[in-house]
């Protein structure tokens, strides 16, 4: 726990420091201090990173994965099976995400919509690689994307971009049942 501790103290100070933000007060425990650093790099834009930041957070990212009760696919007794809980916390050959027109996650801190988890999971990494792959460019609804799955324990992300659900209505439903056949 005491690595842990530090690798997190060390990413919000290099967080804090990139950008300016506001004055902070550092929490006291470890767990709100992870949501912070979470939330530091929900906000932060798509741009290069040193290489020695990205596996520092490889390195927390996977010490985190080691402490979690990973389900291994393997293990469920049918082959369909009803899942609840965290899809990042499944041992499989993919996992799809409803990404975001860019690929690059959801921005909002701390957000708790299946992008930022799978962002947040995965680790920066993927942000810079869907980055990357979308140049910037928005891809077309119902088009996906395959990516490695970084820190989760899934061997792929398939990434497929969501329709606007705000208003719900025929071509919506079909663009949805697009993303899960082309998925």
């Amino acid at each position: 726990m005491i690595y842990l501790d530090t690798l997190v103290n060390e990413l919000i100070k290099y967080f804090l420091e990139e950008k300016e933000h506001p004055i902070i007060d550092m929490p006291d425990s470890y767990v709100n201090r992870r949501e912070l650093l979470r939330g530091l790099i929900n906000v932060r834009p798509t741009a290069y990173l040193d290489e020695e930041i990205i596996k520092k957070e490889d390195n927390l990212l996977q010490l985190e994965l080691q402490e979690k009760e990973i389900k291994d696919v393997n293990d469920f007794k049918d082959k369909l099976n009803l899942w609840q809980g965290s899809i990042t916390e499944i041992k499989v050959g993919a996992i799809v995400n409803y990404a975001t027109p860019k690929l690059t996650g959801c921005f909002k801190p701390n957000h708790n919509c299946i992008d930022n988890n799978i962002h947040s999971n995965a680790g920066i990494a993927l942000r810079l690689k869907c980055k990357e792959i979308s140049r910037e460019n928005e891809i077309e609804v119902s088009k996906v994307v395959l990516t490695e799955g970084y820190n989760l324990p899934c061997d792929y992300i398939i990434h497929t971009v969501k329709p606007d659900n705000e208003n719900v209505n025929e071509e919506v439903l079909e663009e949805f049942k697009n993303c899960i056949i082309n998925s």
